[in-house]
């Protein structure tokens, strides 16, 4: 009786086992990882009022970034389709952006896998990655 519910016990963790590794396993294979940070493509910040820059970027899907009351909205393409990041910046970072001015940015996106919205770790005057 004593050896039956150890049998028993034996069987039930490696069943356990076996599934939580199957979960593993699928899960690696099957779904997609969401990205948490981006670091971005050479970005010109434009004037919000300067239409004519704005539509000349947008026609070359050049990267381009408008200051709008503290937040930095930041314009890209991805598949030739226009896409549209708010960024937070804190506010001394954020009057140290110069308008006509290019810079790569390091984002912490908000939401893992949602590119709309991120915090602006830090950015750079030069392209870091190529240092």
């Amino acid at each position: 009786m004593k050896s039956s519910s150890v049998y028993k016990l034996v069987i039930f963790l490696i069943l356990v086992a076996f599934l939580v590794i199957e979960y593993i396993l699928l899960n690696t294979i099957f779904i997609k990882p969401k990205i948490t940070t981006l670091y971005t493509q050479p970005t010109i910040i434009v004037e919000s009022s300067n239409f004519n820059q704005i539509q000349l970027y947008e026609k070359h899907n050049t990267f381009y970034a408008v200051k709008h009351q503290g937040i930095l909205k930041y314009y890209w393409s991805e598949n030739n389709k226009p896409k549209e990041t708010l960024l937070v910046l804190e506010d001394i970072k954020y009057h140290k952006l110069l308008e006509g001015n290019t810079y790569w940015f390091d984002i912490k996106l908000t939401t893992p896998g949602d590119v709309s919205n991120g915090i602006i770790k830090s950015f750079y005057a030069v392209d870091i990655m190529m240092q």
